[in-house]
């Protein structure tokens, strides 16, 4: 092993700056988009609308609003707030200005309909609809939401995840013919020690793992540092490293596939 590292020395180091800046491109991707998706779980979970109404709505037509939403496959819950009600989720989300409720004898806030929506709504332009329908009824004075931050995050991660796709399968078609033709490089100059194993009637079993665990040294030495650094990294933005770990395992099947293909030919 020692032999075949001081002998192609100079291949070793390219490779390794291959696979450095190959995982840190990829891991960069992985780790962005596993972000965004946690970001996009925690804001939709807190991302509703609000259908203000009338206080001399007619219950039919409350009835009418709240099946309209209902029916719809991409609402996940609906819900008649009162206007007592509505002032006690105020006090809760705004402690700060919870105060300000006393100077009211009741609720300043109408009754509305609150409806969420689950996550199958983002790949559609049926957030706007709900609004221009509600907004036709002269009992609802208002219609507000704030899935517009989530639809941000959502297209975002859509472009992370189609840029990263699209990088991925370019780098593939470079990666490949690069890397057998390194591997193929520094097989022919050991060439010599399988000829001499040969020529001694012993098996080469030992020499082929020996070079395909010497081709695979530097992609593992960077695979190490690569995964302390998004280590570091996974721990102050709270994501799973487990992606990135999966990333360095397939890039080693890869450099394996590739030894192991040198071999046999």
């Amino acid at each position: 092993m020692g032999f075949i590292l001081k002998k192609s020395w100079s291949d070793f180091i390219f490779l390794a700056v291959i696979y450095f800046l190959s995982l840190v491109i990829f891991s960069s991707v992985i780790q962005s988009y596993s972000y965004f998706s946690k970001l996009l779980d925690e804001n939709f979970k807190v991302s509703y609308m609000k259908v203000f109404l009338n206080d001399d709505v007619e219950r039919n037509e409350i009835l009418i609003l709240r099946k309209y939403a209902e029916n719809n496959p991409v609402v996940s819950k609906v819900e008649l707030i009162s206007k007592e009600r509505a002032k006690e989720e105020f006090a809760v989300r705004f402690p700060k200005y919870a105060g300000l409720l006393e100077l009211f004898p009741g609720s300043p806030f109408p009754q509305n309909l609150e409806i969420k929506f689950n996550e199958n709504v983002l790949g559609l332009e049926v957030i706007d609809d709900f609004v221009e329908f509600y907004s036709h009824f002269p009992s609802v004075t208002n219609v507000q939401h704030n899935y517009a931050s989530a639809l941000q995050i959502y297209k975002l991660k859509k472009s992370i995840f189609s840029f990263g796709t699209i990088l991925f399968l370019a780098f593939l078609i470079l990666y490949i013919p690069l890397n057998l033709s390194f591997v193929k490089g520094i097989f022919e100059r050991e060439s010599k020690l399988f000829f001499l194993v040969e020529v001694f009637g012993k098996s080469n079993f030992k020499l082929k793992v020996t070079f395909v665990a010497t081709v695979a040294i530097p992609l593992i030495v960077v695979s190490i540092i690569n995964l302390f650094v998004f280590k570091s990294l996974a721990g102050a933005l709270n994501i799973p490293l487990y992606p990135v770990v999966y990333l360095m395992l397939f890039f080693l099947l890869l450099q394996i596939l590739f030894s192991v293909d040198v071999l046999e030919r």
